[in-house]
């Protein structure tokens, strides 16, 4: 809504409009001023728009707080748990069972991102085979959408299994740990400075 393409497109509407209604009088015959009514009109409906769009930004912004506090409260928790581990008297047995589970965590990843490839491989190749086609059926467009629907959600999937097991990796070990904490606070006032800029948010009138 800020952009100057949209302000001056909105700019020019309101002008024509508030023109238009300036010509009621000649119109109707009447002794009526329409447009004090709409510039009224307008600014509360923006003004709501806006109210709208501070509160919905303001949830998001809890919502996302929390997650943070919440997640913060749990890592530092195996963080706790980690450094005890790896210093306590079964460390050895401790550090090869850490190394036994990131081995598997890594075999899964690596599975899954050549399914990844695999989906997406096969998603060029289904555009390639379908563009070549001259003037496709419907059944045949249909038949193309469904596969590449299909595969995309395929791919995502093991999107998600890589991800998933990449963060298995991550907290296996202290210092990964305590990476991920200062990552998330450093989010945390990411989002604590946004909030701070929400009230002073306006919503630019024509």
């Amino acid at each position: 809504m800020n952009s100057n393409t949209v302000q001056q497109n909105l700019r020019s509407i309101n002008a024509n409009v508030r023109m238009e209604l300036g010509h009621a009088k000649a119109l109707t015959g009447e002794d009526v001023n329409l447009v004090p009514l709409w510039d009224s009109f307008l600014e509360n409906r923006f003004a709501e728009v806006e109210n709208y769009g501070k509160d919905w930004l303001e949830g998001r912004v809890e919502r996302a707080l929390k997650n943070i506090t919440e997640t913060r409260k749990k890592y530092r928790s195996l963080l706790t748990q980690m450094q005890k581990q790896e210093k306590g008297k079964q460390a050895e047995r401790h550090r090869k069972l850490q190394h036994q589970k990131q081995l598997s965590f890594e075999k899964l990843r690596e599975s899954a991102k050549r399914k990844v490839v695999h989906q997406r491989q096969l998603i060029s190749q289904l555009t390639k085979k379908h563009a070549a086609i001259t003037n496709p059926t419907k059944a045949q467009t249909k038949a193309f959408d469904s596969k590449v629907t299909t595969a995309k959600k395929n791919m995502l999937r093991h999107e998600k299994t890589v991800m998933k097991a990449q963060r298995r990796i991550h907290v296996l070990y202290a210092h990964s740990l305590e990476g991920i904490l200062r990552n998330l606070r450093k989010d945390q006032q990411r989002v604590l400075a946004f909030k701070k800029a929400i009230p002073a948010l306006r919503l630019l009138r024509p």
